[in-house]
């Protein structure tokens, strides 16, 4: 369609009840960010045809207004984000309003550097598109972006476009329109998008500087988005797409394991069946039943039962949710650059090193 190499993402507007913390700079000037380039527009890129996503409450303080799914990463493109008739008012009331990126995957080009995307957001459909597009710039989406997320164990991305909507003020009422614009890569900061990655057994900087700003250790967890569904490829995205994670070690900071809060809803998967080369995990169940399911068979887990998944085993482990309430249970993981996680029943396998899911022997799963 836009590339032959064109790769996906999903877009969502995010009401959060409670403001969050902003991003500190890191101390020592590493890239956190590709920095946005100045280059010409001329005209807001065509809005493509994309899946829209329903409007849901995620929990009492938090709200996905809408989204379209499956937006092709190419060439400059644009979507429109449906919204009610109610969303602006609700838009309006709310102390944040977030852009989220979730189940980014980009091109290999764009994956090495050759090109990335600025954002915008509500940019003219006519006129000098260029002499107010600095007004209406959300970030950018390249490599670093990217590799910041999977540092972090995922692959989405949210920005905080609460005072930009305030700035651009009563926008089309059909939506919210995410343009984005492909600029390429020759001139932006060059450098190995891994090597924060690295870091992590010792202790991450870049970690360090996202929250250095947390007034006390406590975390509110109304500031942690709530990401859902996996990063899996289709087909086997499908089992876990209603899956919502919030990453609590990554909003407290901590660089050698991480600490996710699961809400698993009737039917769906934890994961995929699958063990870790270098990883410990671990779970507690919170709320709800769970079966777990390993090599030797099925175990049903309850509040207060938990289970630990030691590295290297090659037993394959997740859970089903097979009871009609929703299940809530902590997971806790080591962060280690060297593992390897290996899928028990499916072809498929995947590398912290690269965050790429592939087959076993290494070919890419299109």
């Amino acid at each position: 369609m836009l590339s032959v190499f064109a790769k996906r993402c999903t877009l969502m507007i995010l009401l959060l009840g409670a403001a969050s913390k902003p991003v500190a700079a890191d101390d020592d000037g590493a890239i956190i960010r590709v920095q946005a380039q100045t280059s010409p527009i001329g005209a807001r890129p065509a809005i493509g045809k994309f899946k829209a996503r329903e409007a849901r409450n995620i929990s009492p303080t938090r709200r996905v207004l809408g989204g379209v799914a499956d937006v092709t990463l190419g060439g400059s493109v644009s979507a429109r984000i449906p919204l009610s008739a109610s969303a602006a008012a609700q838009m309006k009331d709310a102390s944040t309003v977030r852009l989220v990126l979730d189940r980014v995957s980009l091109a290999p080009n764009a994956a090495s550097g050759g090109f990335f995307y600025n954002l915008y957001l509500d940019l003219p459909a006519s006129g000098d598109v260029d002499a107010v597009s600095q007004s209406h710039f959300v970030g950018t989406l390249g490599a670093f972006e990217l590799s910041a997320a999977r540092q972090r164990g995922g692959n989405a991305i949210d920005f905080d476009i609460t005072e930009l909507l305030s700035k651009l003020g009563p926008g089309d009422p059909r939506g919210l329109v995410v343009s984005f614009v492909r600029v390429s890569g020759a001139n932006s900061p060059k450098g190995d998008t891994l090597s924060e990655h690295r870091r992590i057994a010792r202790g991450s900087r870049q970690r360090r500087a996202l929250t250095t700003n947390l007034a006390m250790p406590k975390i509110d967890l109304t500031d942690v988005p709530p990401l859902e569904g996996s990063g899996y490829p289709s087909p086997f995205d499908q089992p876990c797409a209603a899956r919502i994670r919030q990453r609590l070690g990554d909003a407290g900071g901590l660089a050698d394991f991480g600490v996710n809060l699961v809400h698993l809803p009737p039917g769906n998967w934890s994961s995929q069946r699958h063990w870790h080369s270098h990883e410990d995990e671990f779970v507690y169940v919170l709320e709800g039943e769970l079966v777990l399911i390993e090599d030797e068979g099925e175990t049903v887990l309850r509040a207060g039962d938990c289970a630990a998944f030691p590295k290297g085993t090659g037993n394959g482990h997740h859970m089903i949710n097979r009871s009609p309430h929703m299940a809530r249970y902590l997971e806790v993981g080591s962060r280690v650059y060297e593992d390897l996680t290996t899928c028990s029943d499916i072809d498929m396998k995947s590398a912290n090193a690269d965050g790429r899911f592939v087959r076993k022997d290494g070919t890419p799963i299109e």
